[in-house]
């Protein structure tokens, strides 16, 4: 059987087809060739092999060779016998031509439909650059045209490569293919587009995520880790300059908490928020960077820094006079300034803020809430 496989198989058989193919010629072989009713069955076995997807693998006239000797073994063995049966072996002589005759006749179908699809490419080749040539205004339908031939051939898969310059190939001379050639089919350009929106997706959903990860969700000021990026990004564009950082927080948040509810502990953050940025302007940092601590980073010196804490007071006390709420609303501000330099260390510049900080909450008041006459 291990010859008669290496025999029937193709070169380059997929050595995974050797078990199929056995079943498929043990079935066979175990019909009693001897006998007369063994024709139809011989006939459904080998129809069933050729419908299979292993027949492409197998040799048609190897098949009919190894059949042929089988059968020969069959006769000889026979004849051996003392008392040889004349029957069995016009049968097996019988059943040695049917299978000759049913293998033949697949090889000679085989090669019909080899010579008809040969047929349909040749045909089909020039039809594609006819229609390619009558629609050369249009480029969708020039693509497509070629396209949907190659389909009609049976391709699973085709691509356009498209020369950078027109390139004339003649007859009997040898083809040399261009170094650079360019793809794209429709479907290519189909898929280009979806990845082309897919990509601003991500970029957009990227934006939101840093903007998430960088922002502080109850002022929309930037959070500790976003403030120190922007703050190290700043120094880097600014070399040389000066640079003012300035810390305010909110006065007695504890009390308003306390006294008031979270919830106006929050309204007192959010509203301290929007007086530094209003005051620092859109050329400024703000960050904050603990429950009721900010810091302010931007270009300008000490007395660009007094300035903003005066303006800070001011609307503070714009608000405080106007305001409805039992409590003040206050923040206590100190600063500091450094010159923009590589290796500046970011974090002591921020330590001696703090300490001008700690000395004006000296002067703070005593209690946030409101004496009412």
């Amino acid at each position: 059987m291990k010859e008669f496989l290496e025999e029937i198989l193709v070169e380059n058989a997929d050595m995974s087809l050797h078990g199929k193919v056995q079943e498929y010629l043990q079935s066979i072989m175990e019909v009693d060739f001897r006998t007369s009713g063994s024709e139809e069955n011989i006939k459904r076995s080998l129809q069933k092999l050729f419908n299979s997807d292993i027949s492409k693998c197998i040799s048609g006239h190897s098949l009919i060779k190894v059949f042929d000797r089988f059968t020969d073994e069959c006769v000889r063995r026979e004849l051996q016998k003392e008392n040889a049966d004349k029957r069995a072996i016009e049968n097996l002589l019988l059943r040695k031509r049917q299978t000759h005759d049913k293998i033949l006749s697949h090889i000679i179908k085989r090669e019909k439909e080899k010579f008809s699809t040969f047929q349909q490419e040749s045909w089909f080749v020039p039809l594609i650059s006819r229609d390619m040539l009558c629609h050369m205004d249009d480029e969708r339908e020039f693509y497509r045209r070629s396209l949907v031939k190659l389909q009609a051939l049976g391709a699973e898969a085709s691509y356009f490569y498209i020369f950078e310059h027109p390139t004339a190939h003649f007859r009997n001379e040898e083809w040399h293919c261009p170094k650079r050639m360019y793809q794209m089919s429709e479907e290519q350009k189909t898929m280009q587009r979806k990845l082309e929106i897919l990509v601003r997706e991500i970029q957009e959903k990227n934006e939101v995520l840093n903007f998430i990860s960088e922002s502080d969700a109850l002022t929309g000021c930037m959070n500790h880790r976003g403030f120190i990026e922007k703050t190290l990004q700043m120094n880097r564009d600014h070399e040389g300059e000066e640079l003012l950082i300035l810390f305010a927080d909110l006065d007695h948040l504890k009390e308003i908490n306390d006294s008031f509810g979270h919830i106006e502990g929050d309204f007192s953050i959010r509203h301290c928020a929007e007086v530094l940025k209003k005051v620092v302007g859109a050329d400024g940092i703000v960050g904050r960077i603990g429950g009721d601590e900010f810091c302010v980073v931007t270009l300008g010196n000490l007395k660009d820094g007094q300035q903003i804490i005066e303006r800070i007071r001011e609307e503070s006390d714009a608000f405080n006079c106007t305001s409805d709420k039992e409590y003040y609303v206050e923040l206590s501000a100190g600063c500091t300034s450094v010159i923009c330099r590589n290796g500046l260390v970011i974090a002591d510049a921020l330590r001696e803020a703090d300490r001008a900080l700690y000395e004006v909450k000296k002067l703070r008041r005593n209690s946030v809430k409101k004496i009412r006459l």
